[in-house]
């Protein structure tokens, strides 16, 4: 390592002209040979840093997605203090990605179509978020605000609510960390009644959304003030 040390600062355009490695003659054989094995690649496509400034990830995230289209509810999941673990089934439910009976009956998989929290109504995203009284609760328990809603709302109904509440944005930030850590948990607890034979009632379900959101902002500054809306 210590042979090393006289290159460390040596830059990488000092070491190849006209597309192919030309190093200079103070490099030691071993270190010449190994850089030599490296090739130089002639494909058309390259990755190249144009802006200003130090590279940052959320840089080259944004230049890497760009030509994807933007849709209206990405805000409301991926924010600045999001919990990916609750997240991203708030994005599967827009992504009709979850698993809901509905869904794997239209693929041919043998499922029970009824609801496994109120047992009367087929079970469908729409009626699992939040048209059964099971989840409608859970929600007006952990965000009562939704209580003057005149009719029950579907996801996206409760995100835009949440949007348009006057408030500052640490607080916005708390309700939409609740409800993602709301739809992860009626999943979960839908998942454990059909394949755990563990039932939780609303109220165990609401307990266990709070506390997970409070050691998720424990530690956050912009949180201190409002660690009393999850008791």
């Amino acid at each position: 390592m210590e042979d090393l040390i006289p290159y460390l600062d040596l830059s990488v355009s000092a070491c190849f002209s006209a597309g192919i490695w030309s190093l200079p003659s103070s490099i030691p054989p071993n270190l010449d040979a190994l850089i030599y094995s490296v090739p130089i690649s002639s494909n058309t496509v390259v990755s190249s840093w144009i802006s200003n400034g130090k590279p940052s990830f959320h840089t080259f995230q944004k230049k890497f997605f760009q030509d994807l289209e933007t849709v209206q509810w990405s805000n409301f999941i991926w924010f600045k203090h999001h919990a990916t673990r609750f997240s991203i089934y708030s994005w599967m439910a827009f992504r009709n990605g979850l698993k809901t009976a509905d869904a794997l009956i239209s693929r041919g998989i043998s499922a029970s179509p009824e609801c496994v929290f109120c047992k009367t109504d087929k079970e469908n995203l729409k009626h699992l978020l939040f048209e059964c009284d099971f989840s409608y609760n859970i929600l007006l328990n952990t965000l009562p605000q939704m209580s003057y809603m005149l009719f029950r709302p579907n996801l996206w109904k409760v995100y835009n609510n949440i949007e348009e509440w006057e408030m500052d944005s640490s607080r916005k930030s708390l309700c939409y960390i609740l409800l993602t850590a709301i739809v992860y948990f009626i999943w979960k607890a839908r998942n454990d009644r059909l394949f755990g034979n563990i039932i939780e009632c609303q109220t165990t379900v609401t307990g266990n959304i709070k506390r997970a959101v409070l050691l998720k902002i424990l530690k956050k500054k912009c949180f201190q003030n409002l660690h009393h809306w999850l008791k």
